[in-house]
């Protein structure tokens, strides 16, 4: 008898033709054998925004349905764009879902990873450019491409000491 190890992916992106949909498709119907992927289809969007009077006693229908497929799963995988330099609203709105009860949540003590693929020039950047802003060009040296430094760049303005 072999184990099975069940993984089950939420896709951050609703677009039925999202690139990251066919990724998790891809890694479905690729999956190596004692791997079974579970795409979680029609949940997300369904999901109420979480909020803790709607959890008191039971929660919706499509939230404890996520709960329990998550919860029968022995790893958890987003494959998610990057909308805005964070992750998508259902995405973040799904893993409010299953991170409560705090402590006792369907993602409690299950490795979570996340991959995808957003197709625009500051993909995974750290930065989004406002349309003010200068953009960086490798010819001009600069890593800056917003008025105030990202976390992962480091400004270029001399430091000045503060006074106590």
């Amino acid at each position: 008898m072999t184990d099975t190890t069940r993984v089950a992916v939420l896709v951050g992106s609703l677009r039925t033709d999202s690139l990251n949909r066919r990724i998790a498709e891809v890694l479905r119907d690729n999956a190596p054998e004692g791997v079974e992927v579970d795409i979680i289809d029609g949940l997300l969007d369904r999901i109420p925004f979480y909020n803790e009077d709607l959890d008191a006693g039971s929660a919706p229908e499509a939230a404890a349905e996520l709960r329990t497929r998550i919860a029968a799963s022995d790893r958890v995988l987003a494959v998610t764009p990057e909308y805005n330099g964070t992750m998508p609203a259902v995405l973040n709105n799904a893993i409010d879902w299953l991170s409560r009860p705090y402590g006792a949540g369907a993602l409690v003590g299950k490795p979570f990873g996340v991959v995808g693929a957003t197709p625009t020039p500051t993909a995974a950047s750290g930065r989004t450019p406002t349309p003010s802003a200068p953009r960086a060009s490798p010819a001009r040296g600069s890593s800056r491409t917003s008025p105030s430094p990202s976390p992962r760049s480091r400004s270029t303005r001399p430091r000045t000491p503060r006074s106590g």
